[in-house]
């Protein structure tokens, strides 16, 4: 996820056996209380910080509170993995982020939690409401916040210098858009999980399968896209936008 920036950072330590762990400890609901074994079992190690099984709960917590997934204990078991490997993401882009000395402030945290009350017609005070309702760890959503924040800064910051845009591209692309006149367009969104493993390749399916079933029973497809995708619109709810058949790979296209 972190390669097409190239980005040099040390991979997290995620054994089998923590993983394992964290699994079974994912079993309970949101509502029972904070374990201090919870708080010192390790999940994964990601350089100096660590994910504690606590942490991962927690945000277990709100990918399901979020996505309007149907809880159940199945359900924490296949999503864990993935959602591990989405913390231990976010912890790196956060270090690289705090390496270059690029933070998330509180008004950026404010001004944000102002969109999600509006896009999700909250009203104000809509999110503290929805962290109470469902009894959510406040301070890990924040925290995935400010991550969010800091690895936008840190892309857009990236992508202004790199980016230079031709004449000639200018022209080409004036040129398809010309060419595509009339044709039918089609709004597309994803949710992208990749399989860095042939040992992973099961468990991703299962996982994709399982996302596809909760989206088909009401359950929001932003809200998925965006804790789950390792594409980088998931930021916009997996929005790929408007496009014309051909744009997109062959395998997607047909």
């Amino acid at each position: 996820m972190l390669n097409w920036l190239e980005i040099s950072y040390t991979r997290a330590i995620l054994g089998t056996a923590l993983l394992f762990a964290a699994i079974i400890g994912l079993l309970l609901p949101a509502q029972n209380p904070v374990r201090a074994q919870d708080i010192m079992r390790i999940a994964a190690v990601v350089n100096d910080d660590v994910i504690s099984i606590y942490d991962l709960s927690a945000r277990i917590n709100i990918v399901v509170a979020a996505s309007n997934l149907r809880d159940a204990p199945e359900l924490r078991r296949q999503i864990a993995p993935q959602v591990l490997r989405t913390l231990v993401d976010e912890y790196l882009q956060t270090q690289e982020a705090t390496r270059l000395d690029i933070v998330a402030t509180d008004s950026d945290v404010e001004f944000t939690i102002d969109q999600i009350e509006q896009k999700r017609g909250m009203g104000e005070g809509g999110f503290n409401n929805f962290v109470r309702v469902n009894r959510l760890d406040r301070e890990a959503l924040l925290a995935q916040i400010r991550a969010e924040i800091a690895w936008t800064k840190l892309i857009r910051r990236r992508l202004s210098s790199a980016i230079s845009v031709g004449e000639d591209e200018i022209d080409e692309a004036l040129a398809r858009l010309e060419g595509s006149r009339g044709q039918p367009e089609y709004r597309v969104a994803e949710i992208f999980l990749s399989i860095e493993s042939v040992n992973q390749e099961r468990e991703i399916i299962d996982t994709a399968e399982n996302l596809l079933r909760q989206v088909r029973q009401g359950a929001a497809f932003q809200e998925i896209a965006r804790q789950f995708s390792q594409s980088a619109t998931s930021a916009v709810g997996g929005d790929i936008g408007w496009v014309i058949v051909g744009q997109l790979p062959a395998e997607i296209d047909a």
